[in-house]
């Protein structure tokens, strides 16, 4: 790639040595790395567990609307303004000073704030999809509009997981 051709071997072991501080390899990426003895994977979990069961139940459908636009907005607009704060007044790394944790806490809690949010946006997303998809008959599915809103749930869902898949694999674990 350019940067490996620009790239003086100094300077490339000195990106690999802030990266491996920064970034480990155990840091829970949707579900990899999961270790169930580290507090906020069991956060992360319970709040999973707690919202697939609840699509279990037969809830309003406005229930399930709500709650994907509140992880949506969660994860693109507050956490967004946190990132704005954080670059322009260090607002998230001030908020970890004044309570005696070091930049590197408070990096790895913005990691857990923001896999959990990715997380549960998607898991929001499936949970309404299926709220919504209601597989009366097989007649229903094949020949009238209904497959045409499920297969555009779908593809939005996937397109999702998509933008978030190439996000990983061009960032990786710390993007």
């Amino acid at each position: 790639t350019y940067p490996d051709l620009v790239e003086d071997e100094e300077l490339r072991q000195t990106k690999q040595n802030i990266l491996s501080h920064y970034f480990k390899a155990t840091d829970l990426v949707v579900l990899k790395n999961f270790f169930v003895l580290r507090s906020g994977d069991m956060f992360t979990l319970v709040i999973l567990s707690y919202t697939i069961a609840m699509a279990l139940f037969n809830l309003p459908s406005w229930f399930y609307i709500l709650q994907l636009l509140v992880w949506r907005f969660i994860h693109s607009f507050a956490l967004g303004y946190i990132l704005h704060l954080q670059s322009t007044e260090g607002w998230w790394n001030t908020q970890f000073s004044q309570k005696g944790y070091t930049k590197q806490e408070a990096f790895e809690n913005w990691k857990s704030l923001y896999n959990l949010t990715l997380l549960m946006t998607h898991t929001a997303f499936v949970c309404c999809f299926f709220k919504f998809a209601e597989m009366s008959t097989l007649w229903s599915i094949f020949f009238e509009h209904f497959f045409i809103k499920q297969a555009i749930g779908l593809g939005c869902i996937f397109l999702n997981v998509w933008s978030s898949w190439s996000t990983f694999k061009v960032l990786g674990e710390f993007g």
